[in-house]
């Protein structure tokens, strides 16, 4: 897997990825700070002004106090109603703003979840602040077959491989649950193998969602196994749990309820999103989309701290559009981007850590359409210091799918991405007076001056893939697409890289305890 690249004499020469891929990790290794890397500080786009925050919360207190959430369960009026919280005549559940505010304060404002292994150092994603990730966050329920092109149900298998792929991707800093795997039947089953296939695949940290309250407990006991025996897991956690248990007009879902207490009870780091649909279940007003979101989100947040206090959690409202035209989602809409900004800077003003859904695209493939689409949203939200920035690689169709080939052409939108989160440093050393007075007239470029070698690993970043050939060897080498030369890549990854983060006995112990779907001979292949 290689291209054609000009040599100093413009003569082209071949390059091989893995040997940049390893020149990049003995940089790391050697010290050098990379030009971008997860956790760089955003925060500097703004859309809304601290009047505009000011009336946001105003809004969302007095729907929370006097709309409420509809469908309540016994089990949560039981845990709600003693803190002051009260059923209004149509039966919805109605927060007092002093509670609200009050959960609001205890809620945990910054968290670590872990990477495992040697590298985990450098892996581990503490949210908090304006710290920026992008992670993985969309159960897509069919993948573009790289071979005839047409798209089919996803499998266990096909979760694992996109695993892997993630797993060499320096831009995506969080794995989770790319694929549904149509091929297990059981909810459990479904749970459990989804959880096997990312941790065999990765040791980054990642997210999954559990089907079932049921399903928790033994997830958490499969979780434990992999962090090395009873209560480790809790110890040094490594992932996320996802229920959605509010759905839009403002009300509860009941599993995803169940599942919030649940997982709340047993002190799961959460990630209770919610996504209100501007001009279908939400307000076709982005800034009402704003309030019901924001609104919708502190529910979830004010039931899990007081079930149990200072419980990390996310402020996770994702941006979602209709097209008013047809009905159908939008979810690459520049109106998403923004909202989800604004989503963000909400979350921000509340000390909360931020987790936003977006990069997605409603394009087929990985076109220009998907870039276009997926880049406008993956700066806009990172600019906001939004920390972890879901769905954002490999998403195709509204999320619905996905693609080898997306995730590793978004590895590269993402490090742009995060280039421009970093911005500038300006000091009277990077100001370059001196240089450019050594340089400007003789030799009259600065290619080769010292400054320009000290910095060309920590100032600049080089994607794998974007191709900055001249038109004439990009020609000679067969004039590839974006598309082509991903699938290229894909297919070497997959042919060689086969990670080994099980041990053989505690892989076996698994299988032992759980039906594992996955062969275990697939994880072996070299």
């Amino acid at each position: 897997m290689s291209q054609n690249t000009p040599d100093a004499s413009g003569k082209a020469r071949k390059t091989d990825r893995r040997g940049r891929q390893r020149h990049r990790s003995s940089r790391l290794s050697g010290g050098i700070e990379p030009a971008v890397r997860g956790g760089l500080s955003g925060g500097r786009m703004r859309p809304l002004g601290q009047r505009d925050i000011i009336n946001v919360h105003k809004a969302v207190l007095e729907v929370l106090e006097t709309v409420g959430i509809g469908e309540p369960s016994q089990d949560l009026l039981d845990i709600v109603l003693p803190r002051g919280c009260w059923q209004s005549p149509q039966g919805r559940l109605c927060f007092p703003p002093a509670l609200v505010e009050e959960m609001i304060a205890a809620a945990a404002s910054e968290f670590t979840v872990h990477a495992r292994g040697d590298r985990s150092p450098d892996r581990d994603a503490r949210f908090g602040g304006t710290r920026v990730y992008y992670g993985i966050g969309a159960e897509a329920v069919s993948i573009l077959d790289p071979t005839t092109r047409r798209y089919r149900p996803t499998t266990i298998a096909d979760l694992y491989d996109l695993t892997r792929i993630i797993d060499l991707m320096d831009n995506i800093h969080i794995a989770g649950q790319m694929a549904q795997p149509s091929d297990i039947k059981s909810p459990l089953e479904q749970d459990l193998n989804t959880i096997y296939a990312i941790a065999s695949a990765t040791e980054k940290p990642f997210s999954i969602s559990f089907r079932h309250r049921r399903n928790i407990a033994p997830g958490l006991e499969l979780l434990d196994m992999i962090a090395g025996g009873a209560g480790k897991y809790k110890e040094r956690p490594f992932c996320t749990s996802g229920p959605i248990a509010i759905i839009g007009p403002l009300r509860f879902e009941p599993d995803g309820l169940e599942i919030l207490i649940e997982s709340a009870r047993l002190g799961l780091y959460l990630d209770a999103s919610c996504g209100p649909m501007a001009a279908a279940t939400g307000p076709a007003s982005l800034a009402g989309t704003l309030v019901q979101g924001t609104a919708e989100m502190l529910a979830s947040i004010v039931i899990a701290n007081i079930i149990n206090p200072g419980l990390p959690i996310f402020f996770a409202p994702w941006p979602f559009i209709t097209d008013v035209r047809s009905g159908a989602i939008a979810t690459g809409a520049g109106e998403a981007a923004i909202l989800g900004a604004a989503y963000a800077q909400i979350g921000n003003y509340y000390d909360l850590p931020t987790s936003q859904g977006s990069c997605m695209t409603d394009s087929k493939i990985p076109d220009a359409q998907a870039g276009y689409e997926k880049g406008i949203a993956a700066a806009l939200l990172a600019q906001a210091g939004s920390n972890r920035i879901q769905a954002c690689s490999g998403t195709l169709a509204s999320i619905k799918c996905c693609a080898h080939e997306a995730l590793i052409i978004d590895n590269d939108m993402l490090g742009m991405a995060l280039r421009t989160v970093r911005g500038l440093e300006v000091s009277d050393e990077t100001l370059s007076v001196d240089v450019i007075r050594e340089c400007a007239l003789n030799p009259g470029h600065y290619l080769g001056h010292a400054q320009t070698l000290s910095l060309m690993e920590s100032q600049f970043h080089y994607p794998l893939l974007a191709d900055r050939r001249t038109p004439d060897l990009w020609e000679e080498a067969g004039s590839p697409t974006s598309y082509e030369q991903a699938a290229d890549m894909a297919r070497d990854i997959l042919s060689r890289h086969f990670p080994n983060h099980f041990s053989a006995a505690l892989d076996e112990d698994i299988r032992r305890k759980w039906p594992i779907h996955l062969p275990a001979s697939y994880r072996r292949k070299q």
